[in-house]
């Protein structure tokens, strides 16, 4: 400024004496990176020359602007031409399982899991299921089996509504009994329109019909009968007349065998809607099966687990049924990694108890088989134990039965049972 003063210089100011350039300190940045992963000038900014120099030694911020828009210089380090990135991830694929729109009337946490998959086309299967909660609780679990079991297929639900669901206001002996909840899906696999049909063992007829098989029989939960009330009652601690709710007659009898005293009501509808009726105090009590329940996460309202002693569960009770076409080849054998084969032989021994009864689901039978205590061996060749029960609908009288035999047999052992205890007088407690 003194040099191009005049009146602070005067006439004749002295040249200005050379000095060394000042520049501002350095900023270290990052530079923008244009899609391809180059380096490139930021799209506001000016791209430094290559030659400007990098003050090494300390400097000051401070300068003195003259102007608003005498802004500091900022120098850019010259970076590489070229940074190293990692190249975009492949999104992976995602199994359809849980997360088809069918079935999304599930429990968040119940939904799928994705899962990275081969490139090779998909596989699509076609699984029929009731709409119910629990129904599609079991067939998303299927689901889940075969997609972790068969990589590269694809499971695609179908929800139908079957007689059984329509008639909520009559006993089901009156509606045709058990096949009135398989009817609909049994119908889909004869005319192609499902490849597979998810059931609860227990609502499917001992009689499987012509051209169709039970291509799985898998994950068998607990088999026992539960209690469920609003109060913190048990069977015995039930109040004198208290008004339970069940509309199975083998439930019906047992209880009335253990407490004569007990009014027997009729309850129909899905596992939550009965559940949610003991809990609104509709009934003292009601008695369900404890695997819907915990398959729900109702556990909650149990108020007790009645032992095999009390009560012995419906054939088949727990476990749950794959159905295919038999003549389906390629879908029997996808079947095969999801079949267990001790479930299998338990539930084919109460199967064929109750079959050899001539019961259904109007019959007060109960039946339960396991592995015997004795028995180290899975799978063959162990030997199984089956308990039944034959009751008076009146709960007045009942015959009971306990035999072991191979399991390699259990078909065999069910009807030997049975004969057992039609020759100590069941056949006049069957209606």
């Amino acid at each position: 400024r003194r040099a191009h003063n005049p009146e602070v210089a005067g006439s004749n100011p002295a040249p200005a004496t050379p000095t060394a350039p000042h520049h501002p300190p350095t900023v270290p940045t990052t530079p923008h990176l244009n899609p391809t992963g180059h380096s490139a000038p930021h799209p506001t900014r000016r791209a430094p020359a290559a030659t400007l120099p990098i003050p090494t030694g300390p400097t000051s911020m401070s300068h003195e602007r003259t102007s608003v828009f005498d802004r500091p210089r900022i120098v850019f380090a010259r970076l590489p031409a070229r940074l190293p990135i990692c190249p975009p991830a492949r999104p992976p694929a995602t199994s359809i399982g849980y997360f088809s729109p069918l079935i999304s009337g599930l429990e968040p946490r119940l939904l799928g899991t994705t899962r990275v998959t081969a490139a090779a086309p998909h596989t699509t299967l076609t699984i029929g299921t009731r709409a119910s909660r629990l129904a599609l609780w079991q067939t998303g679990r299927i689901t889940e089996l075969i997609e972790s079991a068969q990589p590269g297929v694809v499971c695609r639900a179908v929800r139908f509504t079957t007689a059984g669901d329509k008639q909520l206001d009559r006993p089901l002996p009156e509606i045709g009994g058990k096949g009135v909840f398989t009817q609909e899906l049994e119908d889909a696999l004869y005319d192609g329109r499902i490849d597979l049909a998810v059931h609860s063992l227990k609502d499917l007829p001992t009689a499987q019909p012509d051209g169709l098989v039970l291509g799985a029989i898998c994950e068998r939960a607990d088999a026992r009968d539960v209690l469920v009330s609003r109060e913190r009652w048990t069977l015995e601690s039930l109040p004198e007349g208290a008004r339970i709710g069940t509309s199975s007659p083998r439930r019906r009898a047992q209880l009335l065998a253990a407490r004569d005293d007990l009014e027997i009501l009729p309850l129909r509808g899905n596992i939550d809607t009965r559940v949610r009726k003991a809990l609104d105090g509709d009934y003292d009590a009601i008695v369900v099966a404890a695997a819907g329940v915990e398959r729900l996460e109702l556990t909650s309202a149990i108020r007790q687990h009645l032992p095999f002693e009390v009560m012995l569960p419906a054939p088949g009770q727990g476990a749950l049924a794959v159905q295919c076409r038999a003549a389906d080849t390629s879908v029997r054998s996808l079947l095969q990694s999801l079949d267990d084969t001790a479930c299998r032989a338990a539930v084919s021994a109460e199967r064929a108890f109750l079959e050899a009864l001539g019961g259904g689901c109007s019959a007060p039978v109960g039946a339960y088989a396991c592995a015997a205590p004795s028995s180290s061996e899975g799978g063959r060749g162990g030997t199984l134990h089956l308990r039944g029960i034959v009751v008076a609908v009146d709960g007045s009288h009942a015959v009971r039965v306990s035999v072991e035999g191979l399991r390699d047999d259990a078909a065999v052992l069910g009807r030997n049972a049975a004969q057992q205890v039609l020759a100590e007088g069941a056949g006049a407690l069957l209606p």
